[in-house]
This record gives structure tokens, sequence and C-alpha cells, in this order.
């Protein structure tokens, strides 16, 4: 950007501008310009509301904390403040209100949103599980693990290939991105029970990757191809924030989900003589792990964390309908049609 910036100065295309303004007045015109405003706003409101979802445990009445639900109702109602500011009172907005009504631009949102609370939701305590259900070393299911954000990175350059392709990215999603999502998830339930082979989870895993992959691009694309190019950055932004928002519900509804199922179903399906050291076993790893394999004690284990795995894809699956409801909203934009940019763009 700085070298053709410099070769546009060169050439005279950039001639240097006197404003006449004081430092004061040039302070005051940016905040302007950049609605410092809204911005602050925004980034208020979301730090208040995002940080319960991290702190909640270490209160002692949980979500019922003071401090926690303070946190909560600051945080939303600047949020709320921020979109009327928006609407009535920013002289240059942020974002102009008639995207954040659009229901291409909440579409994309929604569905980031989805298919972060989906993601956390099955991910947070996958890789225990593989170490515990299916004996593998902390390599192995770390490769297992991470073989769903690999080909994330590799699918990507597919589903970009598709959409250049076919010029529509609504009908690509709905036909490719949603149902491999769907049906990688399904196998996850199915192969959470002890005795089926790692092999199925890998399996899942790229059919996973793949979904996702082509659910981000096309999710991109459709915020992007709702905006003029100047709003490109602030609708990604805002994508972004919709995801963030996802995730750490995501993440709280697992660990909730997570420690309400997992010590039940351990109770359920641990041998008598090791109820007195239930709650041992359900906060160590490295507890977990020290029984024998084959022995009474790790198949109750085991079993405890099918059933507990299996309640987190249940969220992780019904979130879906939002998704799809969201994908549904997108208008279909014949991509090979739309006008590129030209000129000079900054």
């Amino acid at each position: 950007m700085f070298w053709n910036i410099s070769k546009a100065k060169k050439k005279g295309l950039l001639p240097k501008r006197d404003s006449q303004r004081t430092l004061f007045q040039s302070v005051v015109h940016y905040c302007r310009e950049f609605d410092a405003i809204g911005l602050l706003l925004l980034t208020a409101g979301l730090a208040l509301f995002l940080l319960p979802f991290n702190i909640y445990t270490l209160q002692p009445e949980g979500w019922r904390s003071p401090l926690v639900i303070c946190l909560l109702v600051f945080g939303f109602a600047l949020m709320a403040v921020f979109v009327a500011w928006e609407k009535f009172f920013a002289p240059i907005s942020f974002l102009p209100f008639k995207y954040l009504r659009d229901r291409q631009v909440l579409g994309a949102c929604f569905l980031g949103f989805t298919l972060f609370i989906s993601q956390s939701c099955w991910k947070s305590y996958f890789s225990s599980y593989l170490q515990v259900v299916n004996n593998q070393s902390v390599t192995t299911a770390s490769y297992i693990n991470n073989s769903y954000q690999v080909g994330i990175t590799l699918f990507t350059l597919v589903a970009g290939g598709v959409i250049n392709w076919s010029g529509h990215y609504k009908y690509v999603n709905l036909f490719l991105g949603l149902p491999l999502t769907l049906l990688a998830l399904g196998l996850m339930y199915l192969f959470a029970s002890p005795g089926w082979h790692y092999g199925y989870f890998i399996l899942a895993q790229v059919l996973l990757s793949i979904g996702h992959a082509f659910i981000i691009i096309c999710d991109e694309v459709a915020a992007m191809a709702a905006v003029s190019h100047q709003y490109i950055a602030v609708i990604l932004a805002m994508e972004g924030l919709f995801s963030s928002i996802g995730g750490a519900i995501g993440s709280s509804m697992s660990a909730a989900i997570w420690t309400s199922a997992f010590p039940r179903a351990l109770a359920k399906h641990l041998p008598a003589k090791d109820l007195p050291n239930i709650q041992k076993i359900y906060s160590s790893l490295t507890a977990q792990l020290s029984f024998q394999i084959g022995s009474d004690t790790r198949i109750g284990i085991q079993q405890a964390y099918s059933d507990a795995q299996r309640t987190l894809l249940i969220p992780g699956l019904v979130v879906w309908i939002i998704g799809i409801v969201a994908v549904l909203a997108w208008r279909d934009v014949d991509l090979r049609k739309v006008e590129q940019v030209r000129g000079n763009v900054i």
C-alpha cells in the first residue's frame, strides 16, 4: 500500500493537501469522520457483554452474581445505544443503518454466530475425548483435532474456486456447505460411542472442514456482496463481532453442559467401588487416563465421556436451524455480473 501511495505521489495523482486545520480541529474532524463515539459505544458494549462468559466460573454465585448480571445488562444497553446512535445521531455513520437491518448482512452475521456456537460446543472437550475413549496419545489426538483446521485452510481455496466458477454463493452454501456440516456432525454423534476406530473421527473431521470451508467463504462473500466497496472492512468486522459472541456463548454452553452431564454420567457408569473418587476422576484428565485400558473403571469413564460428548453435540446440531434460516434470507446475487470497482479507492 505504501509503495503504491509513493508511486501515486510521484505521478502527481495524490497532490499534497493543506487542510488549514489546527491540531484540535483535526482531532475533532477525524473523530467525526471515523465515528469515534459509535466505535467507543460498540467496543465498550461488546467488551462488557463478552466478559461475563469468561469470568462467571470465578464468581461464587455463577451467573446469578451481581457483577455478571451488571456486566451483561450494561453491555447489552451500550450496544442498543450504539444502534440508536447510528440511526438517529451519528453525523457520519460507522456503518449505515440500512445495512444494520439488511437481511443479507444480518443473515451473514447470524451464520457466523451459528458456526462458532456449534464449533465451541463439540470441540471444547474433543481432545480429551480422543485420549480417554479412543486411547490416543496427546500427539495423535492433536493431529486428529487439528486436521479440522488444516482442512478448512485447504478447502477454502476450493470453495473460492467453486464460487468463482459458478458466480453464486447462496446455493453453493445450501447444497454443499450446510449439508456436509450436518452430515459430519451427525457422524460424530454416531461415532461418539466407544469402540469406533479413530479413523472414523478423521473422516468426520475432514467432511466437517469441507463444509465449514464453504460456509466461511460463502458467508464472507455474501456479506461483501451486500455493501458498497467502502464498507467491506466494516461489514467483515461486524461479521467477526457476531462470530466472537457466538464463540463465547458456545464455550459457556459447553462448559455448563459438561459440568452437569459428565458427573451425572460418571455416577451412572462407574463401578460402585470408584464412586467415592468421582470428583477426582471428573476433574482430572490424568486420573482418567491412569486406569488401565479395558478395566471396568476405564470402560465406565469411556461410557460417561460418550454420553457427555453426545449431549454436547445435540445443541451443536440444533443451533444450525438458525444458520439455515440465515442463508435462506440471503439474496442470490450473480457475482459474474457485479461490476468491479475501478480507479482510486483510497
